[in-house]
């Protein structure tokens, strides 16, 4: 888990969306650590719909949805989850700009259809990843388990081949790890 500390300079301070999002930031913060996770969820509700928010500060406001989608998935409302998620995706130039969050968006996604059991959406947002990314551009297990997770959903579709290829890949990748069930 991820928390920041809300930064800025004096002319970001004189902002008045910044001093909303500082105090709500704050908010969020007690409520998070009071272990209050559903009133630090609102709390990052409330942190999106701030006005002016997107372009206050560009870096940040991705990570705050990808929270929010996290903090969604955790609590097993899928769609809430994916919403957030996804306006990660239809930020202009995300992918290049951070290509890490991206990655982690399409692996949440994922997890999230194949908690719902529609796997054909989870493979879908697993191999964007497995086609956007290679074992030295994100961490190798991730990039591994990506591999294990299409096999397995395949093998759900009884696309068997598929499950095969990918499963295959995924002990390829692992071959220097012990492998349990």
């Amino acid at each position: 888990v991820r928390i920041f500390a809300l930064l800025g300079d004096e002319k970001m301070a004189a902002n008045e969306a910044f001093e909303q999002w500082k105090m709500t930031h704050e908010q969020m913060l007690g409520a998070y650590r009071g272990r209050d996770f559903k009133k630090a969820n609102n709390y990052f509700i409330k942190i999106t719909k701030i006005p002016a928010i997107e372009t206050l500060d560009p870096k940040l406001y991705p990570e705050v949805l990808f929270h929010l989608g996290t903090n969604y998935a955790t609590m097993r409302k899928n769609k809430e989850s994916n919403d957030y998620l996804n306006k990660i995706l239809a930020i202009s130039g995300i992918e290049t700009a951070d290509e890490k969050l991206v990655f982690q968006v399409y692996y949440k996604i994922g997890l999230n259809h194949y908690n719902n059991k529609k796997f054909v959406d989870a493979n879908t947002y697993f191999e964007k990843l497995i086609n956007m990314a290679n074992a030295q551009t994100i961490d190798p297990k991730f990039y591994a388990t990506t591999h294990y997770l299409v096999g397995l959903n395949s093998s759900q579709l009884k696309d068997y081949k598929k499950s095969t290829q990918f499963l295959n890949k995924f002990i390829e990748l692992n071959k220097d790890e012990t492998i349990a069930n």
